[in-house]
């Protein structure tokens, strides 16, 4: 069988898979969907950007989390 997924990034940041077999779109079920929270930000104190994220399905709860902080790191080439 040939399939792949295609990812899309909804308002409020949730996002929507569907699936693709023989070159043709099948929305999964909603039951299979994620509900994404993702609150960005930027500590001046710090100086470091920060990010929590939590990815949930309402029959079976919480499926990740993810919180970091980071800096900027500009490069040139040349």
């Amino acid at each position: 069988m040939c399939q792949s997924f295609i990812l899309q990034s909804r308002k409020k940041g949730s996002c929507t898979f569907n699936q693709v077999v023989f070159g043709r779109e099948w929305p999964l079920p909603s039951w299979l969907y994620g509900e994404s929270d993702v609150t960005e930000g930027y500590d001046e104190r710090a100086g470091e950007y920060t990010i929590d994220v939590q990815v949930k399905n309402r029959l079976f709860g919480t499926l990740f989390t993810y919180k970091s902080r980071f800096t900027e790191r500009v490069s040139t080439y040349e």
